[in-house]
């Protein structure tokens, strides 16, 4: 079977003949077949590109935001070893019937984050912490961390415990949940 006559009368249907003034969008290939069939090509106009501002000294890409987690380089004080763990209320509902739909054992149904951090040598009169919603900063004369929270936290709701025996600095904050 020819069907390429088929394609040429689909593809005048398409293509209706244009005016002898108005030059047609695609003209057919030699052979009929199935890419002989074609649509005229919409022709989109190209947008200007913005223009300038001369007054601009740098591009707002090139200005980093300072999100107060970037530590001097010239910052000779020690990182001290950290962990990140995550604390959530579960019942026994939730464990062996599993009756909350929403509550999963991922890290995004946590209800608190517990940090700890290890300084070797320090007294906790020798600390200086800072919590915000979304940052811990911890400086002392031989170490400083700057971390970021994974979730938003209640900075005024935490607790900080410091073991004096093993210079370990336990942090327990509240993870803010936004109202949907």
């Amino acid at each position: 079977m020819d069907f390429s006559s088929d394609f040429l009368k689909l593809n005048e249907i398409l293509n209706p003949a244009h005016d002898e003034d108005e030059p047609p969008a695609r003209k057919l290939p030699a052979a009929g077949g199935p890419g002989a069939i074609s649509a005229p090509i919409d022709r989109v106009p190209i947008p200007k590109p913005k223009p300038i501002d001369n007054k601009d000294i740098w591009e707002e890409e090139e200005v980093a935001e300072d999100d107060g987690l970037q530590i001097d380089e010239a910052d000779t004080r020690l990182r001290p070893e950290y962990d990140v763990l995550f604390k959530q209320e579960v019942g026994s509902s939730d464990v062996f019937l599993g009756l909350d739909p929403e509550v999963d054992v991922g890290s995004s149904c946590c209800n608190e984050i517990l940090i700890k951090v290890k300084l070797p040598g320090e007294t906790m009169r020798d600390l200086d912490l800072d919590v915000t919603k979304n940052r811990v900063s911890l400086s002392s004369k031989k170490h400083v961390l700057v971390l970021p929270t994974p979730y938003l936290v209640d900075a005024e709701g935490g607790s900080a415990k410091f073991e004096t025996d093993t210079c370990l600095l336990r942090l327990v904050l509240k993870v803010v949940r936004p109202d949907w």
